[in-house]
């Protein structure tokens, strides 16, 4: 297995949005911008001020008032004319150049956990509290606006976890949590209907982070409750199998092109969490895991500040060069790092 090797660091990034050999799209506070590969400003945009964005000069105000949290994922393939734009409820349309415009509202959360750009559209979930556990929207959005596609029903689920494409069928799959009889993976059809529901609600399918095999589809889990595992479906069969445990909650995963997957596991409080940091994974067959690289928790306390959390950056990258950041944890909060596998 082979060691993580960081290439470069580039500090005060609160997020990064999107990478890929072309194009870099970061954020810090309610600032957004885009590069060229040579570090070229592209373009560059604000999202509109609210009561409490005076605080956003400190990075750690920023993480208590959530003040870092949005989301930008593009508009059709590549770098794409224009931006899905979602800040503090509001979803925009951004164009370079051009004024974020209001095309929808989120009803329960500030932003998604994470978004699915593809086929000229975003596809995301709902992460909210939602303690009246109402109806979960699933939302589609594109050039022409945004619109609800799914609803999950009162009381089935928490909250979305993300939309996934599953690139041998072409359905998608709805990851939902937290709590027992609330943990699903939902697939459906291109048009959102025919759901179908895997899963008996329990913690053995709380999912942030799933993987597509021709044979077989695996997720790592994301729970505080209990030990987490590698879990696998066989296709052909439909049984589910449990694999080798892993050191935490599994928040975030990524696909590079040339076959290799990676997974972060997240610190925070609960029984599910045997480390005092968060814990990079690499695999190749999506069932054998080995830890590639560790960064302890800060010393900010969490939830108050956030859990530490390894995140990745969508876009098309390989082994050779790819990008992290994270938040709560020494050495990667509020860090972009450009990294490779040797």
């Amino acid at each position: 297995m082979p060691a993580l090797s960081i290439t470069s660091r580039r500090p005060r990034t609160d997020l990064v949005h999107y990478a890929s050999p072309e194009l870099l799209v970061t954020s810090r506070h309610r600032s957004f911008r885009a590069e060229d590969a040579s570090g070229r400003l592209l373009w560059e945009g604000r999202f509109p001020a609210s009561a409490i964005d005076a605080a956003g000069v400190s990075r750690v105000l920023r993480r208590f008032g959530r003040l870092d949290q949005c989301v930008l994922a593009p508009v059709g393939q590549g770098t794409g004319e224009s931006w899905i734009a979602i800040r503090g409820s509001i979803i925009y349309l951004y164009g370079p150049g051009r004024p974020l415009r209001k095309v929808g509202a989120l009803r329960q959360c500030r932003i998604p956990l994470q978004v699915l750009a593809t086929g000229g559209a975003v596809l995301f979930g709902e992460y909210g509290s939602n303690p009246e556990r109402k109806a979960l929207p699933l939302w589609r959005a594109d050039a022409n606006g945004a619109e609800i596609v799914f609803e999950l029903p009162p009381g089935r689920a928490r909250h979305a976890h993300g939309v996934f494409e599953d690139p041998f069928t072409g359905r998608y799959w709805l990851a939902t949590g937290d709590f027992e009889n609330e943990n699903w993976l939902i697939s459906f059809d291109r048009d959102f209907r025919n759901p179908d529901y895997l899963g008996d609600g329990s913690q053995r399918f709380r999912a942030v982070a799933v993987f597509f095999f021709e044979d077989s589809i695996v997720w790592l889990t994301d729970s505080q409750f209990v030990q987490n595992r590698v879990m696998r479906l066989d296709r052909a069969t439909g049984r589910v199998e449990e694999g080798m445990p892993i050191p935490s909650p599994a928040w975030f995963g990524k696909v590079l092109s040339d076959g290799w997957l990676l997974a972060g596991c997240a610190w925070e409080h609960g029984e599910g969490c045997m480390r005092d940091g968060a814990t990079l994974l690499a695999s190749r067959n999506g069932v054998d895991w080995s830890e590639i690289a560790f960064w302890k928790k800060d010393r900010w306390p969490a939830p108050w500040f956030r859990d530490g959390v390894i995140r990745f950056a969508p876009g098309e990258q390989h082994s050779g060069d790819f990008t992290l950041f994270g938040e709560g944890l020494r050495g990667l909060d509020g860090h972009m790092l450009r990294c490779a596998l040797r």
